[in-house]
């Protein structure tokens, strides 16, 4: 009965729109979806991406992913993460915005074995909602965070948006 800050979205494909649309119709504002399966999968993918897209748009429902491994905000204690976190990740000022979820992994376990501190570590995934740009510009105005790591696999889905975003960082 109470208002939900967050859902995660941990089911098959073919289950993530109704349950999306659930939380629409709950007044859910935030989800993490972690299903793949979606806009990088051929035209049926491309299909359920777009139906997620217009009930998020509708609700005004952010979304991350889907076919993403989530967020940790490491200084809260708060994240959504599909894989192993490293058993030495510390809180700092580091933020991490990939698109690349093993390469994520990858820099966490790396930077923490050599005393690193994150503050923020994101994958976007298809970023079918929020964007990388989203991401970079809450991390350009974070201020606990002083570095910011970037991975980029693909060009950013809004060119103007990233560009501000990456003045403002």
């Amino acid at each position: 009965p109470e208002e939900i800050p967050l859902a995660v979205v941990a089911t098959n494909t073919k289950a993530v729109v109704p349950v999306v649309k659930e939380l629409a119709q709950k007044g859910v504002k935030a989800a993490v979806i972690l299903a793949d399966g979606f806009g990088e999968a051929g035209i049926e993918g491309k299909a359920l991406q777009q139906q997620l897209v217009a009930l998020a748009n509708e609700a005004g429902m952010q979304i991350l992913g889907p076919n993403c491994m989530g967020f940790v905000a490491v200084r809260s204690k708060l994240g959504v993460w599909a894989g192993e976190l490293p058993k030495s990740l510390r809180a700092g000022n580091i933020g991490c915005v990939f698109q690349s979820s093993g390469m994520l992994n990858l820099l966490m376990s790396l930077g923490s074995k050599h005393g690193l501190g994150f503050h923020l570590a994101v994958s976007g995934g298809n970023e079918a909602v929020l964007t990388l740009a989203d991401y970079l510009s809450y991390a350009a105005d974070c201020p606990e965070i002083a570095v910011i790591s970037m991975f980029m696999e693909a060009a950013p889905k809004e060119p103007k948006t990233f560009v501000a975003a990456l003045d403002r960082a």
